[in-house]
């Protein structure tokens, strides 16, 4: 049987933003200032799980989200995710 993971009414799930791990200077970053930077991400990303009462945002759409978007960090099935409800996304990128 294969393992499917839905978040619950009007959640999605993302991919993590991809945040640079060293300084300009070759400084790791601490593991709170990554969440930080995370948290303050401004561009697109991925969508990768959606709850069943999100309708015009489907698996693999690239959205937008707000400045003040709470994100959750999970692990699903040894994969690190963001989690935040569908009404923190402003847009969703097409082509």
């Amino acid at each position: 049987m294969s393992k499917t993971y839905e978040p619950m009414t009007y959640h999605i799930t993302l991919d993590l933003p991809q945040i640079e791990e060293k300084t300009k200077t070759g400084i790791y970053k601490s593991d709170a200032m990554l969440e930080e930077e995370r948290k303050k991400f401004t561009g697109a990303i991925k969508v990768v799980h959606v709850g069943p009462e999100v309708k015009q945002i489907k698996p693999g759409d690239k959205v937008l989200l707000a400045n003040n978007a709470m994100l959750a960090s999970v692990n699903i099935f040894g994969r690190a995710l963001a989690q935040t409800s569908a009404h923190s996304v402003l847009g969703i990128l097409r082509s």
